[in-house]
């Protein structure tokens, strides 16, 4: 595993330039971050909302469930398009005009008044924000050499956790003092901000040619989407990661407030102490410690695959939390379970650049990402399901556990060795 780490940049030199990032690309990165920011506001302000959504609409578990994946289905289903689109016309453009369109669906939430129509204003949303992420992962791949992709991937994903930690309380500050569709009309407000902010900043930093630059084909870019070993096994392993990650994402304010028997207010802010221990164990170990191994001379793809694998494991102890309803033990299983899924993100994103080409990342990016998110789409609708049945979040954190155990054998078995990489791509 351990070798020169200019025999590390030779073998994956056609993957990504091997300069080191410039500052303008930093800056990109945390631009993408707080549009990760961004982004997960929309989508977990559901999950702070839920409990007066589901009284007003008179909302079963299961309902709830198939309300909360809705956005899923369409961000999914969305993600093979704006994959192509991506690598056509470059970054930019298609990153603008989805900001203003989720920032409609937001919008347009906070006026609906059945079950259909909030399902419909969440299918928008997640049909417009399926580009921000292949846009996203394109840019580190091309921008950032293999020794910077922990720091880079870390800084663009943990604007969507830092959206657990801040915007978390926040919504459920003004859930408190006014109600679930002042919530919506914030978050729509917060989108439009940021269109303008990306507007201003993103051609000053990466004039619109450089995001042109080697672009496919559409050809080119479905016949990347035909899965290799190792593609596959990287699709399964963020697959894994996705269904729990939604399962925690859409249901934890849900399974604090049960399991502790708090106010939803109270809930909403509880569950935004594990993100705080993520966000830090993300930095510390996806971003900084994966890097240092990688500078230190190790193979930036076994790193990442058996790193990948422990904090995989680490989010099992959502089990603990759904047994327990002692404070301490609740928030420490769940603080586990988030943080290992932090590390998961950009450990995965990274390891779908190695796997493919550049010139056809979007498009590759945005198939892991659709099976992924089809992945994800079902976590919501089965714990609801199960919720109703069984009244207890344990048979859900059941099921994660096996979900769990196919990812670990995704990244560690399925995906080939660098080596056999190496040939694959030959």
């Amino acid at each position: 595993m351990r070798g020169r780490a200019i025999a590390v940049q030779v073998q994956t030199n056609d993957i990504v330039a091997s300069t080191k990032a410039s500052r303008s690309h930093w800056v990109l990165a945390g631009l993408f971050g707080l549009g990760g920011f961004v982004g997960y506001l929309d989508r977990v302000n559901l999950s702070v909302i839920a409990t007066p959504i589901a009284h007003e609409l008179n909302l079963s578990n299961a309902g709830l469930g198939v309300v909360l994946s809705a956005f899923l289905w369409s961000y999914g289903l969305a993600q093979v398009p704006a994959g192509i689109i991506i690598d056509r016309f470059g970054t930019r453009l298609p990153v603008l005009i989805s900001v203003i369109v989720w920032a409609i669906s937001s919008f347009i939430s906070a006026f609906v008044g059945s079950v259909i129509g909030l399902c419909l204003a969440r299918l928008l949303l997640g049909l417009s924000e399926a580009s921000i992420y292949p846009a996203m992962w394109r840019a580190v791949t091309e921008r950032f050499s293999p020794a910077e992709r922990g720091r880079a991937t870390s800084c663009l994903d943990i604007g969507s956790k830092l959206s657990y930690v801040f915007g978390v309380p926040v919504i459920a500050g003004v859930l408190a003092y006014a109600n679930w569709r002042a919530c919506f009309l914030l978050t729509a407000a917060i989108s439009l901000a940021y269109a303008a902010l990306f507007a201003v900043i993103y051609p000053k930093d990466l004039p619109a040619g450089d995001g042109r630059r080697g672009l496919s084909s559409v050809a080119g870019s479905l016949k990347a989407m035909i899965p290799t070993r190792a593609i596959a096994g990287v699709a399964i392993g963020f697959a894994s990661y996705t269904y729990v990650y939604y399962l925690l994402a859409t249901w934890m304010p849900r399974l604090v407030e049960l399991q502790l028997g708090v106010s939803t207010v109270h809930a909403g802010l509880y569950t935004a102490l594990p993100w705080i221990v993520a966000v830090a164990g993300e930095v510390l170990v996806a971003g900084f410690l994966v890097d240092r191994l990688v500078l230190a001379g190790y193979d930036p793809i076994g790193v990442r695959k058996y790193m990948l694998a422990i904090s995989l494991l680490a989010s099992l102890m959502l089990v603990g939390a759904a047994y327990s309803h002692s404070f301490l033990i609740v928030m420490g299983c769940l603080t586990f379970s988030a943080t290992g899924l932090a590390i998961s993100t950009p450990l995965g994103v990274s390891m779908i650049g190695f796997v493919a080409g550049r010139e056809n990342l979007g498009a590759v990016g945005a198939s892991v990402n659709l099976v992924a998110n089809i992945s994800g789409a079902f976590a919501p609708v089965l714990t609801g399901f199960l919720l109703d049945r069984t009244g207890s979040f344990l048979g859900a954190a059941a099921g994660a556990g096996v979900v769990i155990a196919l990812g670990v054998v995704g990244y560690t078995i399925v995906v080939p060795s660098p080596a056999a990489l190496a040939a694959e791509r030959d």
